[in-house]
Formats: structure tokens, C-alpha cells, sequence
């Protein structure tokens, strides 16, 4: 059986860092790709975002301690934009209303759904994203809403 693929969006790093409702959910899944149980990812677009909101927040140094904690951390890969994730982030962006970020985070999960193992975007952005989901112009089925 293939382990299931997580895709972090920028939200789930924050509510985490923050100790927000839903911070157990991603520590949970933390915890069950460092025993190899799942996968979990984030693009390095989503990363920069987070570490945008941790800087407004909480001041630049804290903000490149966290990005340079996630590099390190082997439980997470970082993705980067391949062909079929810049054109269908593009896509997406041009057919629906929503931050280049969450198209990124949109099409990096379709895409490693596609070629990997089935991939679910773990995101709490219920103002951008969820009406995507309700409208059925995105698939319920790569959603993972921690809260």
C-alpha cells in the first residue's frame, strides 16, 4: 500500500508555529512522516509565503530559523516548479480567483497525485480555497482540512 502525500500549504506551518487550532493535525502528520508513514511536502513557493506572515509576525530572524528548521528536516521535502505545476499554477490562477500561492499549493498536489501517490493539500483556507472545493471547480479529494 502507497503511502499517503501531504502537501502543507503556507497556513498549516503557521497554525502550527503558532500553536493555532488544528496545530495537533500537522504535528500528528509530522510525526507520522518522520516514522515513514506518510510523505509530506511543501513547495518552496508556500514556504516563502509562511516565512513572509512569520516575519510580519514574529521579526525576520525568527523567520529564517523556522525556513532553515524545515530545510533541515528530512520528515519534508521541499518541491520546486517543474513544467506541469507552473502551467497548471497558471491555470489555475487565470480560472479562478485566488493568490498565486494557493494555485502553486493547488497544483503541486495535482500534479504529485497524478504521478505519485495520491496527494491531499492540508490547508485551512476556507476564504480562498474552499469555495473552490464547494463549487466542484477543484476535487474534494486533494483536500485535507486541519481544522
Amino acid at each position: 500500500m502507497k503511502n499517503h502525500v501531504y502537501i502543507l500549504d503556507a497556513c498549516a506551518i503557521i497554525a502550527l508555529i503558532n500553536d493555532e487550532n488544528g496545530a495537533e493535525n500537522i504535528a500528528n502528520l509530522w510525526l507520522q512522516a518522520s516514522k515513514k508513514e506518510c510523505s509530506i511536502r511543501i513547495h518552496r513557493i508556500n514556504l516563502l509565503e509562511a516565512y513572509y506572515i512569520i516575519s510580519k509576525e514574529k521579526g525576520e530572524k525568527e523567520a529564517k530559523t523556522i525556513v532553515e528548521l524545515i530545510n533541515a528536516d528530512k520528515s519534508i521535502t521541499i518541491e520546486d516548479t517543474l513544467a506541469e505545476i507552473f502551467y497548471r499554477a497558471g491555470q489555475l490562477k487565470c480560472l479562478h480567483r485566488m493568490s498565486i500561492a494557493d494555485a502553486v499549493a493547488i497544483a503541486t498536489t495535482i500534479a504529485l497525485s497524478e504521478k505519485d501517490n495520491p496527494a491531499k493539500l492540508v490547508t485551512a483556507d476556507y476564504k480562498d480555497i474552499k469555495p473552490l472545493e464547494k463549487s466542484g471547480a477543484i476535487d474534494s479529494k486533494y483536500f485535507h482540512w486541519f481544522r
